[in-house]
């Protein structure tokens, strides 16, 4: 039996504003919106909260040597937030790449990833993750991942919450 606690979803209209080949600028604006259902009322006993989230990232990236390093990092500013109404800020810094070439159509690559989030007094949640890249072809590709997620839980309704986890992942980058 599969047990859903809780649907979320997130809407962005993001552009990316390239100043070099290696150098690459990403704002936008978007929304976030958590949601406890009815296995998660039922099964863990816990009072549903309403969360949301509308915002504005500025995330800068620059591409290092050849195959490419990517760091990245920036922030988001929210624009509307509940329930935490007057801490709006998150930093995010990370980097990724080192695809080694496996087969013609099939790279190995890595990612680590930082987030720091003020509504939960600038805790963090990091993520680690490798994986392969299948048909990559400028920033389209499919992706195969494990990763390994420590710290503050993402999902809205726990927040506050910290979690150890792993997840599989099938990822459509275009």
């Amino acid at each position: 039996m599969v047990e859903v606690h809780t649907a979320c979803f997130f809407v962005d209209l993001f552009f990316d504003i390239q100043f070099s080949e290696n150098f690459i600028l990403r704002t936008g604006y978007g929304h976030y919106s958590a949601h406890l259902v009815d296995d998660g009322v039922d099964k863990l006993q816990i009072k549903a909260i309403n969360y949301a989230k509308d915002y504005i990232p500025l995330i800068t990236a620059y591409r290092m040597g050849n195959p490419g390093l990517w760091l990245y990092g920036g922030f988001r500013f929210d624009t509307y937030t509940i329930p935490e109404k007057n801490k709006r800020w998150n930093l995010q810094f990370g980097i990724e790449g080192a695809d080694f070439l496996l087969s013609e159509n099939i790279k190995l690559y890595g990612a680590v990833d930082f987030k720091f989030k003020s509504e939960a007094s600038w805790g963090s949640t990091q993520s680690y993750q490798i994986g392969l890249k299948f048909f990559e072809s400028f920033s389209n590709s499919l992706r195969f991942a494990y990763t390994y997620r420590t710290g503050l839980d993402d999902r809205g309704q726990f927040y506050k919450a910290h979690v150890k986890l792993s997840t599989l992942g099938l990822y459509f980058d275009f």
